[in-house]
């Protein structure tokens, strides 16, 4: 009976050997070959001393996979567990947390014992080194291209030499190279463009195809699709360019509302602010803060100093220079006028002053190099000019030169004068009529007055000719050359009701008179006249806004008279000839009544003697 359990229990031993293994489970799990359940023991693994990883004496014949626990420490071992591996021929720990992990890579905690030349990341053959963030390239290292940024160079297809640093920079580039983007949305919609270099915040953020532009700034040269050779340094500056090639904008908002227009530049904070010229106009140079700010189609024109704002919208062919505070020094006109002290000079060379005194700013003298003071506005503007030639000596130490006319609304006081008389530049038509002369002389009148311009004049007394009253009797003394100038012919306050003023005293102008000066506490200003009456005058404001009392000076007109006064002067010295030839008849006669008058005192002499004699005969 005892041996036949034996048998039976061989037998079913063997047929578990020949399935599955279960140790403490009669369910041996079916993908195992045997399965060990306890809840209080482990799988103790055979404990062996390996004399380092490639021993092969300790266990002979090992098999691929044999799992054992070393004990050794030394030769590369520490205790632990090690399979051995067939292929290597070695025996292979399994790490776990306590063993350090020796790697052969980059560690995501940081690295050491870099050996410059050496280590490196990237690759030893010639393929690309890719990075991605959440699975979305954001950087290439190629043999043409450079991205660091996510979506950058996304699309690129042909495009070479490319620089992409940021993100969303080149995204819908295809074929453009040479292009630099850094920053966020750089040229985001460059296509084709080329040698493109943008940095900043959607810095030429449109541009399409355009090439040769330079953005450095937020938004700068943002609008752009194809334009050509523009720069832009600073935040905005050509922010809203779609046309024009070759502009330059350095300074915050410089040239930003530049829609199109071409050869601008403008240094300076909101320099340019405002210009928008069309076509292939432009060509404006505007250095300063705010510089320029007003011109809007304006072109061809230079502009340097600092807040030179309230310019007109179409001021072309100018060249302002002013100071710091926007004070225009220097304004050279479409024309070629040179004024100084004055915006609208009417002469090639118009000097003007603005004076201490009530109006604010007056013409005092309008004078090729010639000043007066402005604290000598009560009447007596002193001016010298460095002419100390000898009579003639035109060559010597001369300081001023034109071939014009000088036109001064002041005094001009000078140690002496010259003037041209050469016979050599006259067509003489003879001896002018002495007597004529004479007659003409007398009829010309002398007159007193004051001029009505106090603030230049003051109360100063003259004593000479009134223009009309010479140009009727001898009109070759008297010119109008059609020059526009204003004169005081309102010069007083006025109330302002919106775009009219009105007087308490009456004026009289010419309702042909189309300008119109006047001044409030920020200067002269020059305003369009569009109805004149008896008290009022109504005008174009243009959108200003005038500061405090406004003083009306007067309208421009351009029949201006002028009197000659060396042809007076020439007249006089026929006259007085003329009276020295009747002078003279005069003289020769009481000569002759003179001896006439001795003969006869001789012969009344005779004839008393005579009487005498006959009287003592009787």
């Amino acid at each position: 009976m005892k041996k036949c359990m034996v048998l039976m229990l061989a037998f079913a031993l063997e047929n578990n050997l020949q399935a599955q293994i279960g140790i403490n489970t009669t369910k041996p799990h079916p993908s195992s070959i045997m399965e060990m359940v306890s809840n209080n023991k482990g799988l103790l693994i055979p404990r062996v001393s390996l004399s380092g990883n490639s021993d092969m004496t300790t266990i002979p014949n090992s098999s691929n996979s044999l799992i054992v626990y070393n004990t050794t420490i030394g030769n590369g071992m520490v205790p632990g567990y090690y399979y051995w591996s067939g292929t290597a021929a070695r025996w292979a720990k399994v790490l776990d947390d306590l063993t350090p992990i020796v790697m052969t890579g980059w560690s995501l905690t940081g690295n050491s014992g870099m050996v410059n030349g050496t280590n490196f990341i990237g690759t030893t053959d010639n393929v690309d080194v890719i990075f991605k963030r959440n699975n979305i390239v954001s950087g290439v290292l190629n043999t043409t291209n450079t991205i660091f940024g996510v979506n950058s160079l996304a699309t690129n297809t042909t495009g070479i030499n490319n620089t992409a640093v940021g993100a969303g920079n080149l995204i819908s580039n295809t074929t453009g190279s040479m292009n630099t983007a850094i920053g966020t949305e750089v040229l985001s919609n460059n296509k084709s463009g080329i040698q493109n270099t943008g940095y900043g915040y959607r810095a030429l953020y449109s541009n399409v195809d355009g090439n040769n532009n330079v953005a450095n700034g937020y938004f700068s040269i943002y609008s752009a699709k194809s334009t050509i050779g523009n720069v832009g340094i600073g935040a905005s500056t050509l922010r809203e360019l779609i046309s024009g090639d070759g502009n330059v904008g350095i300074g915050s908002d410089a040239l930003r509302s530049t829609v199109a227009g071409r050869g601008n530049v403008a240094i300076g904070t909101r320099a340019g602010y405002n210009v928008n010229s069309s076509g292939n106009l432009g060509n404006n140079t505007l250095i300063g803060y705010q510089a320029g700010m007003g011109i809007i189609s304006g072109k061809s024109n230079t502009i340097i100093g600092a807040n030179i704002i309230g310019l007109p919208a179409a001021l072309s062919n100018t060249v302002i220079i002013a100071d710091g505070d926007g004070n225009k020094r220097i304004n050279i006109d479409q024309n070629g006028n040179i004024g100084v002290g004055t915006d609208t000079p009417k002469f090639p060379l118009d000097i003007r002053l603005k004076t201490s005194s009530w109006p604010l700013a007056v013409t005092s003298l309008t004078y090729y190099g010639i000043n007066p003071d402005a604290g000598t506005a009560g009447g007596t503007p002193a001016t010298y000019a460095n002419y100390t030639n000898d009579i003639g000596g035109f060559n010597t130490n001369t300081s001023l030169y034109t071939e014009g006319n000088i036109i001064s609304v002041g005094k001009l006081s000078v140690t002496q004068t010259s003037l041209f008389s050469d016979q050599r530049i006259k067509n003489i038509k003879g001896r002018s009529d002495r007597a004529k002369d004479l007659e003409i002389l007398r009829k010309i009148a002398i007159t007193d007055y004051v001029m009505k311009d106090e603030a230049v004049y003051g109360k100063q007394e003259f004593k000479k000719v009134i223009a009309q009253e010479v140009e009727s009797v001898y009109p070759q003394a008297v010119s109008k050359n059609g020059t526009k100038v204003f004169i005081p012919n309102v010069y007083q306050l006025s109330k302002q009701n919106g775009s009219t003023f009105t007087f308490e005293k009456p004026i009289a102008i010419d309702e042909k008179d189309q300008q119109l000066k006047v001044y409030d506490e920020s200067g002269e200003i020059i305003l369009g006249i569009q109805k004149i009456t008896p008290h009022s005058i109504t005008v174009d404001m243009k959108g200003r806004i005038l500061k405090g009392k406004v003083f009306v000076y007067g309208t421009e007109v351009s029949d201006v008279r002028t009197v000659d006064y060396d042809a007076l002067s020439m007249l006089n010295v026929s006259a007085s000839q003329a009276m020295a030839d009747k002078i003279k008849v005069l003289e020769k006669e009481n000569e002759r009544l003179k001896k006439a008058q001795t003969e006869m005192q001789n012969t009344l002499e005779y004839f008393e003697k005579r009487l005498k004699a006959l009287e003592k005969v009787n």
